[in-house]
C-alpha cells in the first residue's frame, strides 16, 4: 500500500476501525450462530443413524407354473400400467404396477396372481425393517408422505415415501419409497433434534418468519460477515508500525487474521448460494423427473422370461423407442455402496463399489432372437434423456424443458462427487452432456436424476469447494471435519472476543486503540 503521512493515515485508520465496529456488532450474532451450528453439520453426519442393509430384499426365482403378468392384469381387469416391478413383500415376490392417474400402487402375488390387501403400506413396513435389519422389530405407526415438510425436507428428493415409526427408544422412523424400493432416510430423535438446531440457526427458518424476510436478514448479515474480516485486514496493514496492543486485542487481532480468508469465502459462497436458492425457488425440487410411459397390459407378457437360479437385485419394466423389455440386474455383483438416499442423507459421500450390470430382455415378439440382448443400460438412459429432455426447437434456447443439442459423451458415474454430490441420492447413473448441460440419468428409477447447467455448477463447485470445504477431501474427510470444526470454533471466538472489546468502557477502548 501506499505510504501515507501519519495525520492521513490516522484519519484513515480511525475511519476503517469505525466500519469495521460497526459491521462487526452487526455479524457478531450471525458469526456465532453460523460457525457453531456448522460446527456441527460433520457430527451430523458421523453420528447418524445408519442402515443395516443398504439394498432393497433380493428376488428368489419364481414358481415354474408362475402366470404372466399381462394374465393377471387380465384378471384384474387392468388395461394399462405405467409402472411395473418385481418386488419382495414379506418374503413372497410380487408384482408392483402402478395405473395412469392412480397416485398409489397395486401389488399380486406372482405366483398365484392374487391382490395384495394394502399392499404399499405392508411394502413399506417390509422395507422398514429389512433396511433397519431388523426383521420382527414393533412398528407403533405408518404414515403415507406425500409432500416435503417438517422432519421430511425437500433435500431427501422422493416421493410420495411412507415413514415407518418403530416402537423403539430413540424414536427411529424410517422413510421409504416403496415404488422404487428405496430407503430414503433414517432419522431418531437425536438425528431429529441436530437437524432442528441446524435449520434453526444455519437457515434461519424461524415459525413465523416471512420468507422475504428471512432472506433480506440473512443477505444483510452475510454481508457484514463477509465486509467485517477485510476492514479487520485493513485496520491491521494501517497499524503497522505503531505500538502494538496486547491482552484482549492482540488475541482478537491473531485469530481474526488466521481465519480472515476462511470467513470471507465462506460468506461470499453462502451469499451466492442464498441468491441463487431465492431466485430459483424450484432448484433441486422437481428432481427426480420420472419416466412413465403407458404400457398395454396385455403386452407384460412376462411368461418367456428366462428363468434365474440366482436372486436378483432387481427386475422392471421398461419402455424403450416403443418396445418392452424386462431389465435384470444379477446379484452377484456387488451393489453400489453410496447408492441413494437412505444411507441417511450424508452417508456415501464418496467412492461406490462397481454397480452390478444391468441385462435388457425384451417381451414377447416385438424382437427377433438376434435383436434381443442388444440394448445396454447406455441405450436405455440415452432413450430416457430424449424423452425427459427432448431437443429444442430450431433458434430456441435451452431451457429448464429442453437443450439445444442431442446427448453425447456418455458416462457411468458410480460414486457422489464433483457436480453430483449426494443430496441427488440416485446411483449409479449415466452422465450426458447436452451442448453446455449436463444430464444425470437414473435407469434403476427411469429417472433424471439432476440437470446441470453452467450456472449450476459454477454455484455448487463454489459452495462446495469454499464453504464445505470438499476440496480437502484429499487429506481425509475426519481430518477435514476436524479442521473445518476447528475454524467454525476460531471464527465464533474472534466474533465474541470483538463484542467483548466493542462493549469496553470508552476511556479503555480508545487508550487501546
Amino acid at each position: 500500500m501506499a505510504v501515507l503521512d501519519a495525520p492521513r493515515r490516522l484519519r484513515r485508520l480511525r475511519g476503517w476501525l469505525r466500519w469495521h465496529r460497526v459491521l462487526g456488532a452487526l455479524a457478531c450474532a450471525a458469526v456465532v450462530l453460523w460457525s457453531l451450528s456448522g460446527a456441527m453439520h460433520p457430527l451430523m453426519s458421523r453420528y447418524q443413524p445408519r442402515p443395516a442393509n443398504f439394498t432393497a430384499p433380493l428376488l428368489p426365482a419364481l414358481p415354474a407354473d408362475a402366470p404372466a403378468l399381462s394374465a393377471i392384469l387380465a384378471a384384474a381387469g387392468i388395461v394399462e400400467v405405467t409402472h411395473a416391478r418385481l418386488v419382495q413383500v414379506d418374503g413372497h415376490p410380487h408384482w408392483q404396477v402402478a395405473q395412469p392417474g392412480a397416485s398409489g400402487l397395486d401389488y399380486f402375488n406372482a405366483a398365484d396372481g392374487s391382490r395384495l390387501a394394502d399392499g404399499e403400506a405392508r411394502h413399506a413396513r417390509f422395507l422398514a425393517r429389512h433396511f433397519l435389519g431388523q426383521d420382527s422389530a414393533p412398528i407403533a405407526a405408518v404414515t403415507r408422505i406425500e409432500d416435503f415438510g417438517g422432519e421430511y425436507a425437500w433435500v431427501n428428493r422422493l416421493l410420495p415415501v411412507y415413514r415407518v415409526d418403530f416402537a423403539r427408544p430413540d424414536g427411529m422412523r424410517a422413510y421409504v419409497e416403496p415404488r422404487s424400493a428405496q430407503l430414503a432416510t433414517l432419522i431418531d430423535d437425536r438425528k431429529a433434534l441436530f437437524n432442528k438446531v441446524f435449520v434453526l440457526f444455519h437457515t434461519w427458518r424461524l415459525p413465523g418468519l416471512p420468507e422475504p424476510l428471512r432472506l433480506a436478514l440473512a443477505a444483510l448479515c452475510l454481508c457484514a460477515v463477509t465486509v467485517t474480516p477485510v476492514l479487520g485486514i485493513g485496520v491491521w496493514l494501517l497499524r503497522r508500525g505503531l505500538p502494538a496492543s496486547g491482552g484482549l486485542r492482540r488475541a482478537h487481532r491473531v485469530l481474526g487474521l488466521g481465519v480472515a480468508l476462511a470467513v470471507v469465502a465462506s460468506g461470499l459462497s453462502g451469499a451466492w448460494h442464498l441468491a441463487k436458492g431465492a431466485l430459483d425457488r424450484g432448484a433441486g425440487r422437481q428432481w427426480p423427473l420420472r419416466h412413465t410411459p403407458i404400457m398395454a397390459a396385455a403386452a407384460l407378457d412376462t411368461a418367456r422370461l428366462p428363468a434365474w437360479s440366482s436372486p436378483l437385485l432387481s427386475l422392471r419394466l421398461v419402455e424403450l423407442e416403443g418396445r418392452l423389455y424386462a431389465r435384470q440386474l444379477a446379484a452377484a455383483a456387488s451393489p453400489p455402496a453410496g447408492g441413494h438416499g437412505g444411507h441417511g442423507d450424508h452417508a456415501g459421500h464418496g467412492a461406490a463399489s462397481p454397480a452390478p450390470v444391468a441385462s435388457y430382455v425384451a417381451l414377447g415378439d416385438a424382437l427377433t432372437d438376434e435383436d434381443t440382448g442388444t440394448v445396454t443400460d447406455a441405450d436405455y438412459a440415452l432413450g430416457l434423456a430424449a424423452a425427459l429432455v427432448p431437443r429444442c426447437g430450431p433458434g430456441q434456447p435451452a431451457t429448464p424443458a429442453c437443450v439445444d443439442a442431442p446427448p453425447a459423451a456418455a458416462g457411468l458415474v458410480e460414486g457422489f462427487g464433483g457436480e453430483y454430490g449426494f443430496v441427488n441420492k440416485l446411483l449409479p447413473v449415466w452422465r450426458f452432456e447436452a451442448g453446455r448441460t449436463r444430464l444425470y440419468l437414473h435407469p434403476e428409477t427411469s429417472a433424471l436424476a439432476a440437470r446441470v447447467s453452467p450456472a449450476d455448477y459454477a454455484e455448487g463447485w463454489t459452495f462446495a469447494t469454499l464453504h464445505k470445504w470438499q476440496a480437502l477431501e484429499f487429506i481425509g474427510r475426519w481430518p477435514r471435519d476436524v479442521l473445518q470444526m476447528t475454524w467454525a470454533l476460531m471464527s465464533a471466538l474472534t466474533a465474541l472476543l470483538g463484542l467483548r472489546l466493542l462493549l469496553r468502557k470508552p476511556g479503555r477502548q480508545a487508550r487501546a486503540s
